[in-house]
């Protein structure tokens, strides 16, 4: 479990242990390691999809990881496609049909690969992981339409479960959402006996069981927003509760996360005022524009109600895709397309005339929320971040943009197509009530959509049309559509000998260490928060400190392994390593 503090000990205590320390003979030791600087790491993994016959298109649309590692994607195909050595066609079902897949990151292959749909086109959106079951939701026009040996007609939001054996996986059951309008499924969460849904419906009514939510304008022209829980009998499954979201327009959730029993929802409302429960939020354009909204709902099991909502945005349309919960912190990422947008008391300006990334962070007290951090990147042209995954103070982000140059704090990313997508990862550093970006990277005409962690690599999924470029990586389709792809990074960046750094004084004592460490930096650092990030010989990360502006910094290790650990020391964006070894 990664734990996050502040200094365990005060400075007059360190000081004595210090002397206390060479009193006994220990040296301050500094380890060979230089100083370092991070770099944007290279492109390990690139591989597409191919095609024959059909419209040779194909995408992903979402990715998670189980506990193992293992990477699930769910997304979309037409014609004929192979994933490896896995062959699916959708020729004699309809003209997009759902793909699900796992890929074995020990053995660098597919797995497995499962298809869905009908006469139509079936698109999911969201997939969830809890120990073997593996959950889809999304939206299908067909009727009927076939999840392996089940067979679904009428509705088209849907939320089914695949069961993984490992080598091989099947549809266990399958069930429909919503009423029988415009509705969808967007976002996925899981626990071991229950899977959340977020979605829209533009029907009258929709109904979730036993539970019928009504729309706040039954005309067929508004769109409202749901959350729902199901409880996973195994072969089975019912609706505990569901709860609404909506005004007189059009409002929409795009991301979902759970941290106990809070359930999170983040997305976008049109709205000239949209509810939530007994908390109504305001549309700083006044409905002509879209805002960003985040709500937390506390469930006691059978029931779940709102408990705090903010807003987010400016006058033009902003909207959020992605929402990661990491304890009581909250990330959210999307795109702002107006001159500025406030984020609490965190106002962004926008560098151009496009939509802008943003990533922002919110810290849930309980019975309110509050906007810590707001960071913006980007160009002038169209840019916006679809996905995150948080690994500690790691914020990684991805997403596309459309500008000829764009900017990630000191990293300036140009367009090898300038007018269409290229693809950026990014790395942001939390340190609590400031972020910083630590490096980016690009993929040449792709579309990042998921991003998802497994041990020390990062996985991003998408879109590439139709030549992609990840470094010397080439993922084509001789068809020319578009080509789902799987491309992988490492977590940490290459750490390159820097010119002359303010860290160049790190020292860490004792080196061997048993319970304690002390961590000093030179003075020039003194003015600025550090925070130590503490990796095992994975690079798993173990133990995060966010300290307080000070020379010298006591690092807990209780309850480690005895072990060799790679410690990183960040102040600001500059960055020191020490090996440390825990007896």
């Amino acid at each position: 479990m990664i734990c996050c503090m502040r200094n365990a000990y005060s400075l007059p205590v360190v000081r004595r242990f210090l002397a206390a320390m060479r009193a006994c003979g220990w040296l301050l030791l500094l380890l060979a390691a230089p100083v370092v600087r991070a770099q944007a790491p290279a492109w390990q993994l690139a591989i597409g999809t191919t095609h024959a016959g059909g419209p040779n298109t194909s995408g992903v649309a979402a990715m998670t990881t189980d506990a193992s590692g293992n990477v699930y994607l769910t997304g979309y195909f037409g014609g004929t496609v192979s994933f490896g050595d896995i062959v699916l066609s959708s020729v004699s079902l309809g003209p997009y049909d759902m793909f699900v897949a796992k890929w074995n990151t020990a053995a660098g292959r597919f797995a497995w690969v499962q298809q869905a749909g009908g006469a139509g086109y079936d698109i999911p959106a969201a997939i969830a992981v809890a120990g073997s079951s593996v959950y889809v939701g999304g939206i299908f026009s067909s009727g009927p339409v076939t999840f392996g040996s089940i067979t679904v007609t009428g509705g088209n939001a849907f939320v089914a479960k695949l069961t993984d054996a490992g080598a091989t996986a099947s549809f266990t059951w399958v069930q429909q959402v919503g009423g029988v309008g415009t509705n969808g499924i967007s976002a996925l969460a899981a626990t071991t006996t229950s899977v959340y849904a977020a979605g829209y419906f533009s029907s009258a009514t929709a109904t979730f069981g036993s539970t019928v939510l009504t729309n706040a304008d039954a005309s067929g022209y508004t769109v409202d927003a749901f959350v729902t829980r199901l409880t996973d009998a195994g072969s089975t499954s019912s609706f505990a509760w569901a709860q609404r979201a909506g005004g007189t327009g059009i409002d929409s959730p795009n991301a979902l996360a759970l941290n106990g029993s809070n359930v999170y929802v983040a997305g976008t409302f049109a709205s000239p005022s949209i509810s939530f429960g007994g908390t109504t939020l305001a549309n700083a354009g006044a409905g002509s524009s879209a805002d960003i909204f985040v709500a937390k709902l506390t469930e006691t099991g059978t029931s779940a109600s709102f408990t705090w909502v903010q807003r987010a945005g400016g006058l033009d349309s902003d909207g959020v895709n992605a929402l990661v919960a990491n304890g009581p912190s909250l990330y959210l990422a999307g795109a702002f397309a107006g001159t500025t947008a406030g984020f609490g008391s965190n106002t962004l300006t926008n560098s151009g005339t496009g939509a802008e990334v943003f990533v922002a962070k919110l810290t849930d007290a309980g019975n309110t929320s509050s906007f810590g951090w707001a960071q913006r990147a980007g160009g002038t042209g169209e840019d916006q971040a679809l996905a995150l995954a948080v690994n500690g103070p790691d914020v990684y982000v991805t997403g596309s943009y459309g500008s000829s140059a764009a900017g990630f704090g000191s990293t300036t990313l140009a367009n090898s197509n300038p007018g269409r997508d290229d693809l950026f990862v990014a790395k942001l550093t939390d340190a609590g009530s400031t972020s910083s970006f630590a490096w980016a990277q690009r993929a040449g005409s792709a579309r990042g959509r998921a991003l998802a962690i497994s041990g020390t690599t990062v996985y991003v999924a998408g879109v590439a049309t139709p030549t992609a470029s990840f470094g010397s990586q080439t993922i084509t389709n001789a068809g020319g559509g578009q080509t789902a792809f799987l491309a992988a990074l490492p977590t940490i960046a290459v750490l390159a000998t820097a010119t002359p750094s303010p860290l160049a004084g790190v020292v860490v004592a004792p080196n061997p260490a048993h319970g304690l460490a002390v961590v000093q930096l030179p003075v020039v650092a003194v003015p600025e928060s550090a925070v130590l990030t503490l990796l095992d010989a994975v690079g798993r990360v173990v133990r995060v400190t966010a300290a307080a502006p000070a020379q010298q910094h006591s690092l807990d290790l209780q309850g480690l392994a005895p072990g060799v650990y790679l410690l990183r020391v960040q102040v600001g964006e500059d960055y020191a390593v020490r090996r440390l070894v825990v007896e």
